[in-house]
């Protein structure tokens, strides 16, 4: 096999797998809460700060600055889970979800704004 043959064959095997949208990880992630899986699209982490996404019974609030999502329950329980971001480029970004962990067990009023507390 000759060196020519070794550069042709490269560009393939760096395609493969690549979405047409060219961002490979811009996909839905799953979050599990208090025993009940939701999915989120890359969307929700573009609302405006201190707006909820609500996903009956829960109020999700992405703290992008803050690489986290703060989780309400209908009964008030807080939960945090940790982003990641993943940049390529200018046009290539996405977010990945950790796992959830309750930070609060008080129950109180879930309209509550927590971004105060």
């Amino acid at each position: 096999m000759s060196f020519t043959s070794l550069l042709v064959a490269v560009p393939a095997f760096a395609n493969e797998g690549a979405k047409s949208n060219g961002c490979p990880w811009a996909q839905d992630v799953s979050l599990e809460v208090n025993g009940k899986t939701m999915t989120l699209n890359q969307a929700m982490f573009a609302a405006p700060a201190g707006e909820p996404i609500v996903m009956d019974p829960y109020q999700i609030y992405p703290l992008v600055d803050q690489l986290k999502l703060r989780i309400v329950g209908p009964k008030g329980r807080e939960w945090e889970a940790s982003l990641t971001r993943l940049v390529s480029g200018k046009r290539c970004s996405a977010f990945y979800v950790g796992k959830a962990f309750m930070v609060s067990d008080i129950e109180r009023d879930p309209d509550v704004l927590i971004l105060n507390r």
